[in-house]
C-alpha cells in the first residue's frame, strides 16, 4: 500500500509505503497547524499498483493565542487614552474593540503591545477591549475600564460688585463639558482652600462659544474674603477645580476693581501698561476715567 500526501495546491507526494496486506489506517504527525491535508492511496502486489483511491482531506488544528495580560490605560488628555499590555504567546496581531460603536474595531499588526485609542469624549467612560488572534481563532482577550479626563478651568480672575456681589470669569479648557459648577466658602486661609462640607453653590453657567466663561455671584457678604472654587460637569465625571482667593467689595459707595497683570490704579483711573494695550505705533500705554461706584469689564486684544 502507497500513501500520497499533498498539502494546500501543492502535487501529490508519496509519504508511506507498506507490504502488509492487512493495514487499513496510518497516523501522520509532526504536521503544521491550521493546514489543509490530501490524500490518496493504492494497493500493491506483484502484478503492479492499483488505482488511486478517491481523494480524502483535512484541516489540521491550530492553536489559539495565550491571553492578554497587564492591560493598563492610562488619558493623555480629554480624548485620548494610551493602552499598554504583554503580548501574547502564538497571536499573528490585535483587535482593539472601545464600548461605543461609533468607533471602528482597530486592527494592530502581531507583537504590538501598545495603541493610543483615540477620537474619544472628555469626561466619558470607556471600557477598551483587546483581543489576540490568529488563524485558529482568538485568545482570551482583557478589558480596561476608565473615564476620560475633563479639561478643569483656567486663569480665574474676579471683579468686586458693591453690594457683595462679585463678577467671576475663567478661561474654558474643556471641549466636552456640559456646564460648570460654582462654589464659595467665607475663609480667612490664605494660601490654601479649606476641606470639608461647608462649601456651598453659589452659581452655574454653560459654556460660551468662545471657549471663555463668566457668570455675575449676588449674595454674598461683603468686605469678606472667600474661597471661590469652579470646576466643569461632563457626561460621566467632574473635571479638577480651580480655586481663586478673593474679598468681596463694600456694601455701597465705590465699586473696587481687581486689577490683573501690570495694571495699576490711581484713583478713579485705570492705567494699563504697554505689555497690555497698545492703541497703534508709537502709543505705549493708556489711562481709563472711570466713574465711581460702577463695575467694569476690559477687552484686550492686538
Amino acid at each position: 500500500m502507497e500513501i500520497y500526501q499533498s498539502t494546500e495546491l501543492g502535487g501529490f507526494e508519496k509519504v508511506y509505503e507498506t507490504t502488509s496486506s492487512s493495514q487499513t489506517s496510518h497516523a501522520f504527525t509532526g504536521l503544521s497547524e491550521m493546514t489543509v491535508y490530501r490524500y490518496k492511496v493504492r494497493a500493491l502486489n506483484s502484478g503492479g499498483a492499483s488505482p488511486f483511491s478517491a481523494i480524502a482531506g483535512e484541516t489540521t488544528p491550530g492553536t489559539v493565542p495565550g491571553a492578554v495580560t497587564d492591560l493598563t490605560a492610562a488619558c493623555l488628555g480629554e480624548t485620548i487614552v494610551r493602552l499598554h499590555w504583554t503580548d501574547a504567546s502564538s497571536e499573528t496581531g490585535y483587535r482593539v474593540r472601545v464600548n461605543d460603536l461609533s468607533l471602528p474595531v482597530i486592527m494592530l499588526a502581531a507583537n504590538t503591545t501598545s495603541y493610543d485609542v483615540i477620537c474619544l469624549k472628555g469626561g466619558t467612560d470607556y471600557d477598551l477591549t483587546v483581543v489576540p488572534i490568529n488563524r485558529a481563532g482568538s485568545g482570551t482577550s482583557a478589558t480596561a475600564s476608565i473615564t476620560t479626563l475633563l479639561g478643569g478651568p483656567g486663569q480665574l480672575a474676579a471683579a468686586s460688585v458693591k453690594g457683595g456681589g462679585i463678577n467671576l470669569f475663567w478661561a474654558d479648557n474643556s471641549n466636552f463639558e456640559t456646564g460648570y459648577v460654582i462654589k464659595a466658602i467665607a475663609s480667612a486661609s490664605e494660601t490654601v482652600p479649606p476641606d470639608g462640607p461647608n462649601w456651598q453653590v453659589v452659581g452655574g453657567s454653560p459654556t460660551d462659544s468662545d471657549g471663555q466663561s463668566a457668570v455675575y455671584i449676588g449674595g454674598l457678604a461683603a468686605n469678606t474674603t472667600y474661597w471661590l472654587r469652579v470646576y466643569a460637569t461632563g457626561a460621566d465625571c467632574d473635571s479638577a477645580s480651580g480655586y481663586l482667593r478673593y474679598r468681596t467689595g463694600p456694601a455701597s459707595g465705590s465699586a473696587s476693581v481687581t486689577l490683573l497683570g501690570d495694571a495699576t490704579r490711581s484713583g478713579q483711573t485705570i492705567n494699563l501698561n504697554p505689555s497690555m494695550s497698545d492703541q497703534g505705533p508709537g502709543v505705549n500705554g493708556v489711562s481709563i476715567l472711570l466713574p465711581p461706584q460702577a463695575s467694569y469689564w476690559f477687552g484686550l486684544w492686538s
